[in-house]
């Protein structure tokens, strides 16, 4: 009891007021973001339901960081953060204050130590492993069951040493009731160079003795490696882990051993999907479309990326059936789908460069808002688009209906063309923003009557293809 008290008063002497700290330099951060959108849902049995929710990509969350200089190198650190749901202003986590993080430490010429509820390495290493950082769109491991973060952790980061960096976690059972609970260990190896970054990162826990019948210990082993080529990165990640449940729909929630629940350093051993492993293997990369917009004019590449995401987008609506082309069904899919992810990196980071280069210096940050805010606008609209189409019974909706919503993405390429060919572009915008010119209304009406066809001919194909019997449908 003696040593505990000890080592507890030393690690609160950081944070409070003595002589030997008077003359530290202090900083403190409060932080924080907001994500809210609003989500609609409808059952085959015609039930629907619309809700305000929270965490469309990152859960809202307030925190505090901050930390003093305690002289000779040695800097005492600290992190409290808390989630929340912005739509009712409950916790994310009621059973506790600080739920996403909560440790004190102190870093000085021979690494980092940590002590409290902590992001685990995995977690953190999401930029390494490949361009989506943190985030889960389009990304196989940063999707795949994480373990985010754990109690009672004990962390220690070395100095990075001739490009090597170890991290070590090592997060205390300390659970109520159990008597033969192991901890959650984790080790990170880093090693970066001038144009490159490879290392392992890994986590590994063993079942409650006591009450376990699956003795597999759960494990979450990650080797990366990725290279900055000059004109982008490309990465290369190899995993393996029986981190998930049988649904392996890659949610926290289907984790064996949970970041979320409480005390989340234990597993009862009890789930029969600790014996199946995942073997996992991803390359991505971030494309060169900027360099070659930077070289060649952002306008061709952002219209180049415009119509690659209309094309592609359409071909989805043609795609055959699996009984029509067999495996090149999904085979196709997948491409498309690329075609999709390669246009989408290009058009935002397109949009964002020729706007803000194209705007007056002292609006800059406000014309360059709309560029996401047009993001957003688009999934809304996606979702409105999609409203009617699934009011249409079952068998239609899944023979011919959703097809539609892809047929429409026509109106892109048009749209497009038109950019491309005629600057239709700079035309309508100057017939919105010069609403006096006589002829001003030309464009918009040119462009109205375009989009009207291409909407009419999508919806027409759609009614055609639903003269078609069922039985029909998949065959040559």
């Amino acid at each position: 009891m003696k040593q505990q008290l000890c080592l507890v008063a030393a690690l609160a002497g950081g944070a409070m007021p003595a002589p030997a700290l008077a003359q530290g330099q202090g900083q403190t951060t409060l932080y924080g973001n907001i994500d809210e959108y609003v989500g609609y849902i409808r059952s085959s049995s015609g039930a629907s339901i619309i809700g305000l929710n929270d965490g469309a990509i990152l859960r809202s969350r307030l925190g505090v960081r901050g930390g003093e200089d305690l002289g000779g190198g040695y800097q005492f650190k600290f992190t409290l953060e808390q989630g929340f749901a912005t739509d009712s202003g409950v916790m994310a986590d009621s059973s506790r204050l600080f739920d996403r993080q909560a440790w004190i430490g102190l870093a000085g010429p021979y690494g980092e130590w940590r002590i409290g509820r902590q992001n685990t390495e995995i977690f953190m290493a999401g930029g390494a492993i490949d361009y989506t950082e943190r985030t889960t769109f389009g990304s196989l491991f940063n999707s795949f069951g994480i373990p985010s973060r754990y109690d009672n952790d004990l962390y220690y980061k070395s100095p990075r040493l001739q490009g090597a960096q170890l991290t070590l976690h090592y997060a205390l059972p300390e659970n109520a009731g159990r008597v033969d609970n192991g901890p959650v260990v984790q080790a990170m190896l880093d090693w970066q160079g001038t144009l490159w970054r490879a290392g392992y990162v890994g986590l590994a826990a063993r079942p409650d003795g006591a009450t376990a019948t699956v003795r597999n210990r759960v494990v979450y082993h990650n080797v990366y490696v990725n290279y900055q080529y000059g004109k982008g990165k490309v990465y290369l990640a190899l995993g393996r882990s029986n981190n998930n449940t049988a649904s392996a729909n890659g949610f926290n929630t289907a984790a064996i051993l949970s970041n979320i629940s409480s005390p989340n350093n234990y597993f009862a051993g009890t789930d029969l999907n600790a014996a199946r492993y995942y073997n996992l293997a991803q390359v991505s990369a971030d494309f060169m479309l900027g360099h070659i917009g930077d070289k060649y004019g952002r306008k061709k590449v952002l219209t180049f990326t415009l119509l690659l995401m209309g094309v592609s987008t359409f071909l989805v609506g043609l795609l055959p059936t699996y009984n029509q082309a067999g495996i090149l069904s999904p085979i196709m899919l997948v491409v498309l789908r690329m075609l999709q992810g390669i246009s989408a990196a290009g058009e935002q980071a397109g949009a964002n460069s020729m706007t803000l280069e194209h705007a007056p210096p002292h609006r800059r940050a406000f014309f360059t808002s709309f560029t996401l805010s047009g993001t957003q606008a688009g999934l809304i609209l996606a979702t409105l688009v999609f409203l009617p189409i699934s009011a249409l019974p079952e068998e239609q909706l899944l023979s011919w209906g959703w097809r539609i919503p892809f047929f429409l993405s026509a109106m892109a390429i048009g749209t497009q063309i038109g950019f491309a060919l005629g600057g239709f572009a700079p035309t309508i915008s100057a017939a919105i923003l010069r609403p006096n010119d006589p002829m001003g209304w030309v464009p918009v009406a040119a462009f109205v009557t375009c989009t009207s066809i291409i909407s009419a001919f999508a919806v027409f194909t759609g009614r055609e293809t639903c003269r078609v019997p069922m039985q029909d449908l998949g065959k040559n």
